[in-house]
């Protein structure tokens, strides 16, 4: 496998075992960046239990800020936050619950 170093421009010839391709890291956060807090990278802010800065509304996995960009913790953050999710509507009544999402997410 020839290989060019970008900053130099000299190429090589390299013979590795494998392989692993990166095809980049943006998180794809644009619909929500006027409604939770982002870095200026793009990722959502959040706190310990997932939850981002507007009540309610969760995140977990790569699009989080502070993630470790791998599979399996993201797997994980997703169970986390879903645990969390459900400790948070434990305490709310699910119609006052729905009017409040609503209200912060839509549009005027």
């Amino acid at each position: 496998m020839m290989v060019k170093n970008r900053k130099t421009g000299e190429t090589e010839e390299i013979h590795p075992a494998g392989v692993f391709v990166f095809v980049g890291l943006s998180p794809n956060s644009e619909p929500f960046k006027d409604i939770v807090k982002v870095d200026a990278q793009g990722f959502i802010m959040t706190g310990i239990d997932f939850q981002t800065s507007t009540e309610g509304i969760f995140a977990a996995g790569d699009v989080r800020a502070g993630s470790t960009k791998q599979l399996v913790s993201a797997a994980g953050e997703g169970a986390a936050a879903a645990l969390a999710i459900r400790e948070h509507l434990r305490g709310h009544d699910a119609r006052t619950l729905e009017a409040a999402l609503v209200g912060s997410t839509a549009k005027g």
